[in-house]
């Protein structure tokens, strides 16, 4: 309404007086309506899309166009569990997380959490992926929005050698977002997890800079927590992607050392790659009691 307007003014000039268009990328803007906060009331999805169209429309009035359709603004409303769920859900959906990956192997049923908003939010819930899917969701955020329909194939042939089939890249959905900038955001927290988070681990490679995320899976009291670790590299060109998904692990450490591991070998020289060739197949021999 035009009293809503006026009031969110009015806060939006005073709390940014002495913020300028150029430090706005750094800010956060928060609103919850008066009549949510304690009522047990929830807002719409249309009532939080009025409000925030209504919260840029200020601060186009107070900066301008672009300072406003950039902006970071968290709308509250006291958001019920049903509401975040289908937020999660939409959003799962665009990055192809509702989808198998497409690949040319048995695969199964993506499960995108609708139960458990809090632990939904962290990656828990009823969320259900293979490795191969959330790979292929590391992909998607690597290349800022494109959902490919991966495959294993390259080609088939005949007993004569020649091409009977090419299997070529297929883009399945592309993510649109409103600003680019969300997803610098996402990949400077993704490096920052490696290399704040991590750093005794990934800085041991010396020939590629890379971004990830690790997991814990907490299934049972009576066992050990799965470790899962989603990345791709190199950070400012992204080549790969991996996912390591280890179960009964303890800690997500331990699969950021297989992801580090498969780093090395992919971008490592000749020399490097001999090397790690022969101490795993030292530590097969050891484990199997066999020796050359």
């Amino acid at each position: 309404s035009g009293l809503t307007e006026k009031v969110l003014e009015k806060q939006l000039r005073e709390g940014l007086k002495y913020v300028d268009a150029d430090m706005m990328s750094s800010v956060s803007v928060a609103y919850e309506p008066v009549w949510a906060i304690g009522t047990g009331k929830t807002a719409s999805a249309e009532q939080a899309r009025d409000a925030i169209a209504c919260l840029r429309g200020v601060l186009r009035g107070i900066f301008d166009t672009a300072t406003a359709e950039s902006a970071y603004i968290l709308y509250g409303g006291s958001m019920n569990e049903k509401q975040g769920l289908e937020i999660i859900s939409k959003y799962a959906t665009l990055l192809g997380l509702n989808k198998k990956s497409g690949i040319e192997l048995s695969e199964t049923d993506p499960q995108v959490s609708d139960e458990q908003l809090v632990r939904t939010v962290i990656g828990q819930g009823t969320n259900n992926f293979a490795p191969i899917q959330i790979a292929n969701y590391a992909t998607t955020i690597a290349n800022s929005g494109t959902v490919f329909d991966l495959s294993i194939m390259d080609k088939i042939t005949d007993q004569n050698g020649d091409t009977v089939e090419e299997f070529d890249t297929k883009v399945k959905d592309t993510v649109e977002l409103k600003n680019d900038k969300y997803w610098d955001f996402v990949h400077t927290g993704m490096y920052g997890a490696v290399y704040d988070e991590h750093a005794t681990i990934f800085n041991s490679l010396k020939n590629v800079r890379i971004a990830g995320k690790t997991g814990t899976a907490q299934e049972d009291k009576t066992r050990p927590n799965h470790g899962l670790f989603i990345s791709y590299g190199p950070y400012e060109d992204p080549e790969i992607a991996v996912t390591v998904v280890l179960p009964f692990a303890y800690t997500s450490s331990n699969a950021c050392n297989v992801a580090k591991d498969v780093y090395q070998y992919y971008f490592g020289n000749d020399k490097e790659k001999a090397s790690m060739e022969k101490s795993v197949e030292q530590a097969g021999s050891a484990a199997t009691g066999t020796s050359d």
